[in-house]
């Protein structure tokens, strides 16, 4: 197949979402009303736990690779 090619944007988009990403969890991490456990290897795949004292716990997960552009 040919090279796939992307808009800039696209890559602005994803930057800044994960930056936005590390930011968030920043803040998180830095309030005392919760607990973080983080186990994170990407920026696009990583899950977030968060204790409250009721012990609800709330898991995201993502596992889209959208530069990878070799099928």
């Amino acid at each position: 197949m040919g090279e796939s090619k992307y808009h800039s944007f696209l890559i602005y988009l994803v930057d800044e979402l994960c930056t936005g990403s590390k930011t968030l969890l920043r803040n998180l991490v830095e309030d005392n009303s919760c607990q973080i456990l983080t186990n994170s290897d990407k920026c696009s795949q990583s899950r977030l736990s968060v204790s409250f004292s009721n012990r609800i716990p709330i898991e995201s997960e993502s596992d889209t690779n959208l530069l990878d552009g070799n099928d």
